[in-house]
């Protein structure tokens, strides 16, 4: 029962986007309207509800498609799934999803202390940089991150962070067409207090812990283009603006903080398999 009662809560959300999706698109066609994926932070599965709803074809018509740290990631793994470009069926995720993403994290019993420590001490990254790569490598198939970003959509626009530069920059006018899709959601996804900060080396890192990023979300807002934004901090019409709670509730801190300490714990989480089956069953 509560499966069920957990997947029936999701499908009546899906109903109600679908809903202010299709008001959005009686004033507004999708090629002369942009669209906004905001971070979700720890809560990565939570804008696939979002997605099932707007579909892939108008994912694809829109004039531009502007992900920011969660929201990227979900563009790809939204994208990997229409592709079948997944380390396994997306069907066997469902149950799984969890379990793997907390195995990259955690390598034996005492990585959650290991990793509350780091934090605490405010010297390292809760988790070692490789981490992250080893989370990518475990949900996408190889094939799909060795991708040249020329192969992307040109209507995506995704956004880092850079060391020692204020503001948010285009990931695709810093990094070449030669660079790879892991190349860039090792950047876009690069979560400083997570899996290290920015070095010489590695300088680019998740937008979304970018001095600039809440002006960079106001300045695409105010700029008169027609704006559908899937976010966890507002809802409702705002000019051009049609802002849409991807959580589908008030309690946006209260989720992720809880799907930060499941992670950070190494406990279970049902919720990305909630999320992961609605959205794609």
């Amino acid at each position: 029962m509560g499966q069920k009662k957990h997947l029936d809560t999701r499908e009546k959300l899906i109903a109600g986007f679908e809903q202010q999706i299709r008001t959005f698109f009686q004033r507004h066609r999708p090629e002369d309207s942009i669209l906004i994926l905001d971070s979700t932070g720890p809560s990565a599965t939570r804008h696939y509800l979002f997605l099932r709803a707007l579909g892939m074809d108008r994912l694809q018509r829109m004039k531009a498609v502007h992900g920011f740290s969660g929201g990227a990631f979900a563009y790809f793994g939204f994208q990997a799934v229409h592709q079948k470009a997944l380390q396994m069926p997306i069907e066997n995720f469902y149950p799984s999803f969890d379990r793997i993403f907390r195995r990259c994290h955690h390598r034996h019993l005492l990585s959650p202390v290991q990793a509350f420590g780091n934090m605490a001490l405010k010297r390292r990254s809760a988790f070692p940089p490789q981490v992250l790569d080893n989370v990518l490598r475990s949900i996408f198939a190889e094939e799909f991150l060795n991708r040249k970003l020329s192969s992307l959509p040109r209507n995506f626009v995704p956004y880092i962070g850079i060391r020692n530069q204020d503001g948010v920059a285009n990931a695709r006018e810093i990094l070449s067409d030669d660079h790879s899709v892991r190349d860039l959601l090792l950047a876009v996804c690069r979560v400083p207090a997570f899996y290290g900060s920015p070095t010489c080396e590695q300088p680019y890192f998740d937008a979304a812990f970018a001095k600039g990023y809440r002006t960079a979300l106001h300045n695409m807002t105010a700029s008169g283009t027609p704006a559908l934004v899937s976010t966890p901090w507002r809802e409702g019409y705002k000019g051009q603006s049609l802002y849409v709670n991807c959580f589908g509730h008030r309690h946006q801190k209260w989720s992720m903080f809880k799907d930060f300490t499941l992670l950070m714990l190494n406990l279970p989480n049902r919720n990305y398999q909630h999320d992961l089956e609605a959205a794609f069953a």
